[in-house]
């Protein structure tokens, strides 16, 4: 199971810090795969990684798991390279307002775009404080607004709700975009694991809105609930994010419903006349071929793709990012793909 206390919190971070070969014994002889090795700290904490048969989901484990990820997610979380201003604030869901917060660099006081992001976790776990250390990243390195968006989660709230409250926000968002200084006609909608699942969603059910998305940032993204791609069977086992809990957050979240539903499952979804995607998939992630299958298949419909594949690393290393040098490159990376093709420049 997860670290526990501060204790075992702060020696992780100094065992991010060692150097790779004074970490290579405690990480475990180096894993290859396809021409790729899986980095020292990624692997270390796969020690570390929820494994096995999932819990019960009642609501005191529930509740528990949910304090945890957030807890956990602090304990790497990548730093933002400028002054964040954060903001509490409400944008609207399917049965009234949701939390949400708004990140903004310190003194960008002009209008601009802005990054609507749908926090990851299975549609059962993840916070706006879960996805803190992301967003702040994300909003300083492109120089933009990121606004972190609570859904509701399975079980309690089984699909359709998250997805109809991500559809809400955007149109709400969208509607009122000047009362917190954002261009309607220039917002991006992104997410990580389940989190993009609901920005896929949200971009194909919007496609024809004014506006409608105008990029999507899609980490990780889970993407087909409805088969499984060859990455199960390369990953499914001892790197971070196991089939046996994908199987459960699934179960929690379909509650019966058909996983080939497009909404559910956006692989399966009219892919034609979508915005201009990124899409970042981790070579050890046994979500990665259907991402990289949903990639190709808005190539295929002629949607503007780029696909990048963070080789070495597993599913969750946006939230260890803070750890590993290489995984914080990506996501600026991609923050500055963002901002490119948001022109963010012309407004900063």
């Amino acid at each position: 199971m997860w670290l526990t206390d501060s204790f075992q919190k702060y020696t992780l971070r100094a065992l991010a810090r060692l150097p790779e070969p004074a970490m290579r014994p405690l990480a475990g002889a180096p894993i290859r795969h396809e021409g790729q090795q899986l980095h020292a700290v990624a692997q270390l904490l796969n020690r570390f990684a929820p494994q096995g048969t999932p819990p019960d989901s009642d609501p005191e484990t529930l509740a528990r798991m949910r304090d945890d990820t957030e807890t956990h997610a602090s304990w790497l979380a990548p730093w933002a390279n400028r002054l964040i201003e954060a903001e509490d604030i409400a944008l609207p869901g399917a049965e009234g307002a949701r939390p949400a917060r708004l990140y903004r660099p310190a003194q960008l006081s002009r209008p601009g775009p802005a990054l609507l992001y749908f926090h990851g976790g299975g549609h059962v776990m993840g916070s706006i404080r879960s996805h803190d250390g992301i967003c702040r990243a994300l909003a300083g390195d492109g120089g933009l607004r990121v606004i972190s968006y609570d859904y509701r989660l399975a079980p309690e709230h089984p699909f359709p709700a998250g997805i109809e409250d991500c559809i809400a926000a955007f149109r709400g968002l969208a509607a009122r975009a000047g009362d917190h200084g954002i261009d309607p006609a220039r917002i991006a909608v992104g997410g990580d694991s389940s989190g993009a699942n609901c920005a896929a969603v949200v971009t194909q059910t919007c496609r024809t809105d004014r506006p409608a998305p105008a990029f999507q940032l899609l980490f990780v993204p889970w993407l087909d609930l409805a088969s499984k791609h060859n990455s199960y069977e390369l990953f499914g086992r001892g790197f971070m994010l196991e089939e046996s809990w994908i199987d459960w957050f699934a179960d929690l979240y379909l509650n019966g419903a058909d996983a080939s539903d497009p909404r559910v499952s956006p692989l399966y979804g009219n892919l034609a006349g979508l915005c201009p995607a990124l899409v970042m998939t981790a070579g050890f992630d046994p979500l990665r071929d259907e991402a990289e299958a949903y990639a190709a298949g808005m190539r295929r419909a002629g949607v503007e793709v780029e696909h990048v594949r963070a080789e070495g690393m597993t599913h969750a290393f946006l939230s260890f990012s803070g750890g590993i040098p290489a995984a914080r490159a990506l996501l600026q990376q991609s923050a500055l793909r963002l901002a490119d093709a948001l022109n963010v420049a012309e407004t900063a």
